[in-house]
């Protein structure tokens, strides 16, 4: 999520990895990114991960609306949840008087298995053939945009054509570190996307981010992670990044012990907290 907010992430995200027909017909560099709520009191909520707009190309006033999902796993009913999506986003569109956007679902998916999920709505209904003959020219279709990382090996991750360092290492850790045995080893594919990454203004927030999915996914492997990370970039770097990284984790901790401690009158709730965290993360 914190990448793909980000207009220029996102906008490496999608001029790289879109259809090359369908990404030549918008002004990405007056994309704008939305990461907001799509409510109905008659539909559930419905909270995308972002929605990126751009001008199309000869469009006048209309632009391209992608709305993005991202899944670890399948979902057989996410050609209904698109739908409903686009059906908020056209009605939110009727509401601020602006023109209806081209509306495009999008899914990025980094499991561990290839997508499996039906595409269109017409799929999910799995009719007999005799009946999706005659029913399926009515039926919606909705058909969604899917980016498969599962599909990919950690070679072809490491060498997306993408224009931003950033969005090509949160790409290849979103994939890998729940599918490497030792995630630290692979991360030598993206070693030059690390470096460049560490050169931003930003770069520890950036490195912060992208480590503490890392962290999260794989505890069990952050000393080697530290390891790497030190190799790779400089000790003060690395020490910045993975102790913030720690001290989120002893905060969180914290947090929980005193919850703890104040319901059962006990001053000993933070020292649990911080100890539950560090044996969890060390």
């Amino acid at each position: 999520h914190w990448v793909i907010a980000h207009p220029e992430e996102a906008r490496s995200l999608l001029e790289g990895l879109l259809p090359a027909e369908l990404a030549a017909l918008a002004d990405w560099s007056r994309l704008e990114v939305e990461v907001a709520r799509l409510d109905s009191p008659e539909l559930v909520t419905r909270v995308p991960d972002a929605v990126c707009r751009a001008p199309l190309h000869g469009g006048g006033s209309l632009e391209i609306a992608i709305v993005s999902e991202h899944q670890s796993g399948p979902d057989d009913d996410m050609p209904f949840r698109m739908s409903v999506s686009q059906a908020m986003l056209w009605t939110e569109d009727a509401r601020l008087g602006r023109a209806m956007s081209v509306c495009i679902g999008l899914v990025l998916h980094h499991g561990a298995r290839p997508w499996p999920s039906p595409r269109t709505v017409r799929e999910r209904f799995a009719l007999p053939a005799e009946l999706d003959a005659a029913l399926g020219p009515y039926l919606p279709s909705h058909p969604y945009l899917l980016i498969d990382l599962a599909t990919m090996t950690p070679a072809a991750l490491a060498g997306l054509p993408l224009s931003s360092p950033l969005v090509r290492a949160t790409l290849f850790a979103l994939q890998r570190a729940r599918e490497a045995s030792a995630i630290e080893e692979e991360l030598a594919y993206i070693e030059d996307d690390l470096r460049a990454i560490a050169a931003r203004s930003d770069a520890a927030q950036a490195l912060t981010a992208l480590f503490s999915y890392l962290v999260a996914v794989v505890p069990d492997r952050v000393e080697p992670i530290r390891s790497r990370l030190n190799r790779t970039l400089s000790p003060d770097l690395e020490e910045l990044i993975m102790g913030t990284i720690l001290d989120e984790y002893v905060e969180k901790g914290i947090a929980i012990g005193e919850a703890r401690g104040e319901a059962r009158g006990e001053a000993r709730g933070k020292a649990e907290g911080r100890a539950a965290m560090l044996i969890d993360l060390l």
